[in-house]
């Protein structure tokens, strides 16, 4: 099995498996009110510490999130009373507390149970889209110990595991993913009004079929519900690119520096041969070197076939001259010596080409016009061997 295609079986329960525990472990505006504004109440319990007090706080998901409401303690109760515009997934924490609560609020009544030893086992009522999650979890948990797919997901990784084992476990993750999937597909179908229907097709977008995630978009777009939610509008963001770089369609030239520091066109190398490999990988990550030796191997067979290899490598942040000698090591002691570009994450390039998960591959003509689009390296070895 290719590194690829392990790469690929990896990703398989990144899609419908994780989209559960998104919701397990883990903008809008957000205002005081009364009960009669039509807006969430929280109530909660924290058990076996009735005689703790202090602060509960609520942030959004996202890790390094600032508080945005707080309440008191008591007696080991709180509450949480707002109105939100726009319903999305929460954190309640306590700092001197175990974990963290998550929950999915919209204009709704909560009543929460939570263990004092550990917050994440907390029992939520209350709330449409919060059930449903609910549901997922629990289906998503019983999938995973059926299957065994903790223990079976160390084998996978394991570089020692023999190919026929590997192959084994990759056929049961594509059964967990296909599980889940359908499980998902039924949910979203029963309940195609609420705004649990918007989150999960915001979670799968950059994985789902092209053609399922624009009926999704359609039918959300024609709920006045959703117009002016902000996560409607980043799954449109996602459809415009991913439609973009559809095959037929022109790539995104960009400039980046080469390992010497010369600023390089991506035109100007395509504009060189008849095709051009366009990898993007990263030196921190063995899947990516492991990939990125698989499209060297690649090139070699091409060399006489006008396919060059062009790769950009993705790092977490501007490069200190520590990363730049790591880099460098990593290309000469891996014989990457193809043509290879600097650039960082979070960067327009990484934007422009809809890099979410590396490594990711394009096939790309003397024109500029996409050939292949998110690539196998048995997918680039077959087309060398046709060409």
């Amino acid at each position: 099995m290719s590194g690829n295609k392990e790469k690929n079986g990896l990703s398989i329960i990144r899609l419908y498996l994780p989209i559960a525990l998104f919701f397990i472990t883990t903008s809008l505006l957000l205002n005081s009110c009364s009960l009669n504004e039509k807006g969430y109440v929280i109530n909660g319990i924290i058990t076996g510490a009735e005689d703790l007090s202090g602060m509960m706080y609520l942030r959004q998901q996202e890790f390094g999130g600032v508080p945005i409401d707080s309440a008191l303690l008591v007696n080991g109760k709180f509450t949480f009373k707002g109105r939100l515009e726009d319903p999305d997934q929460y954190i309640i924490y306590n700092p001197n507390l175990p974990n963290r609560i998550a929950i999915f609020i919209e204009n709704a009544r909560y009543k929460i149970t939570a263990p004092s030893y550990n917050l994440n086992d907390a029992v939520i009522d209350g709330g449409e889209s919060q059930k449903l999650i609910s549901l997922t979890e629990k289906k998503s948990k019983e999938v995973i110990e059926k299957l065994n797919l903790n223990s079976i997901m160390a084998d996978f990784s394991n570089p020692q595991t023999p190919k026929s084992v590997k192959d084994s476990i990759l056929a049961i993750f594509n059964h967990a993913n296909a599980t889940m999937k359908g499980y998902y597909d039924s949910i979203i179908r029963e309940n195609p009004n609420t705004w649990f229907y918007l989150h999960f097709t915001k979670l799968s977008a950059q994985g789902e079929n092209l053609d399922t995630l624009q009926k999704r978009y359609d039918h959300l777009n024609s709920n006045k519900k959703f117009t002016n939610s902000k996560h409607l509008k980043e799954i449109e963001e996602v459809l415009n690119k991913r439609k973009a770089l559809q095959p037929g369609n022109i790539a995104n030239n960009f400039n980046l520096k080469d390992m010497s520091g010369t600023h390089v066109s991506f035109y100007d190398v395509t504009s060189a041969s008849d095709f051009t490999i366009l990898i993007f990988w990263t030196e921190w990550s063995v899947e990516s070197i492991n990939f990125a030796k698989e499209i060297k191997e690649i090139a070699d067979l091409a060399k006489s076939k006008q396919i060059k290899i062009t790769g950009v490598i993705l790092s977490g942040a501007e490069q200190n001259e520590s990363m730049k000698r790591k880099r460098e090591e990593t290309i000469r002691n891996e014989g990457l010596t193809f043509l290879n570009l600097n650039d960082v994450r979070e960067s327009s390039v990484a934007s422009l080409y809809n890099v979410t998960l590396i490594p990711r591959a394009f096939l790309i003509d003397r024109q500029n016009v996409i050939i292949l689009d998110n690539l196998t390296t048995d997918d680039l070895k077959l087309f060398v061997k046709d060409k």
